[in-house]
């Protein structure tokens, strides 16, 4: 088994138990991005994709937040951003397979909010589709002030990797960070959730992350009116009526691969550890 395959079928498992426990809990939940694409044009994991999405709307990520970890498999931690025990990882929310340990450390910027084996561990990213202004101004306010609250936040990370950033955002991170870690951390949640959540009727949505690009703010919310399918392994999961605006609107012409030059994993180290297991109630049909 090679690492990339090794990497898809914990994805799998991944997107399998996320996809049980919303369904049997009635919480509707759409794939994301490069999986949308996958589930589209490879009916199957893209060769070289290494990571798996999805999304939700506010309200159902709410009904998912509310569920007890006992809803999870005993191979499964979800961790929302606001289950890192006083630490900041990021804004967005993960489902973490307990079994593997990949040699990397994936969560190396929560060290001392889990336990060390889960820093090594591969997860789904859950990401939440806020509603939206469709004016710039308002739109582009909004993201400003989520990028605030994201530097502040920073402050209560664990670990700061400054050369990740250009030399001017590094001077804008240091000197809110320090800010930031003064402040109360849940006071930032909750005023973070306040922004989010301060347009109460749109027929726009978006993602209100701070890694998100600008220009999906032209989400249409009739796009997510009724559900389709796309398939991945020969299950179907759920993916939004207007999916194929959707990924127009983020990759362009989806239907056609990248440049060979272009296709490289992105999130993972190319070494894993050889000596996973998959149990063989995970494996794939």
């Amino acid at each position: 088994m090679t690492e990339i395959s090794t990497i898809h079928d914990i994805n799998y498992i991944l997107l399998n138990e996320f996809d049980r426990v919303c369904r049997e809990n009635g919480i509707s939940y759409y794939l994301d991005g490069g999986t949308m694409i996958a589930s589209v044009r490879e009916k199957d994991f893209i060769e070289w994709d290494d990571d798996v999405d999805v999304h939700l709307m506010r309200d159902e990520y709410e009904k998912l937040r509310a569920l007890p970890k006992s809803v999870w498999g005993e191979d499964f931690l979800f961790l929302s951003y606001e289950d890192f025990n006083g630490y900041f990882f990021d804004l967005q929310n993960h489902l973490l397979y307990l079994p593997f340990k990949h040699e990397k450390e994936i969560y190396k910027k929560a060290k001392g909010a889990i336990p060390d084996d889960y820093i090594h561990c591969i997860s789904l990213d859950v990401f939440v589709l806020e509603n939206s202004y469709k004016g710039i101004i308002m739109h582009s306010l909004t993201r400003a002030r989520i990028y605030l609250i994201h530097f502040l936040l920073m402050g209560h990370r664990s670990y700061i990797d400054f050369s990740e950033y250009k030399i001017g955002k590094r001077f804008i991170i240091r000197f809110l960070s320090l800010i930031g870690k003064r402040i109360n951390i849940e006071k930032l949640f909750n005023k973070y959730k306040s922004i989010c959540e301060g347009l109460k009727e749109s027929e726009y949505v978006s993602y209100y992350f701070p890694t998100k690009s600008d220009y999906i703010r032209k989400l249409e919310k009739k796009w997510w009116d009724a559900e389709s399918q796309g398939t991945i392994r020969g299950k179907e999961f759920p993916i939004p009526r207007g999916y194929d605006y959707y990924l127009k609107l983020l990759y362009g012409d989806y239907m056609s691969p990248p440049p060979p030059s272009q296709r490289e994993p992105y999130h993972y180290a190319k070494s894993v550890l050889a000596s996973v297991s998959l149990l063989p109630s995970h494996r794939k049909s």
